[in-house]
């Protein structure tokens, strides 16, 4: 019988009717190896449970993220933008420095 798998997990999600069931505790009567199947299988189902929660919805979590990621945005200030402006004040400022020293020198 194939179908055991089938009854063992409904068996152990709580979903298995009461045929089922008799049809799946006989098929552990008939052989001992099928106990020890199954409860190999229960204590696997035991130690895995706690991971239940563990689904994710995919887009529910890229929303969170992209969220995220457009809160910690900051508009950049004058200071930070490469401009023309900027890079002459730069370039002014160093003129300036090298003109100082030739004058005191």
């Amino acid at each position: 019988m194939d179908d055991h798998w089938v009854l063992i997990y409904k068996y152990l999600k709580g979903d298995i009717t009461d045929l089922e069931k008799d049809v799946l505790e006989n098929w552990l009567k008939s052989d001992a190896k099928n106990l020890q199947k199954f409860e190999e299988v229960k204590e696997v189902w035991k130690l895995t449970k706690p991971f239940d929660n563990l689904i994710y919805n995919l887009e529910e979590e890229k929303q969170k993220v992209l969220k995220v990621i457009e809160q910690s945005k900051v508009e950049p200030t004058k200071q930070e933008l490469p401009g023309r402006q900027n890079i002459l004040r730069s370039f002014l400022r160093v003129a300036a420095a090298i003109l100082v020293i030739f004058v005191t020198a």
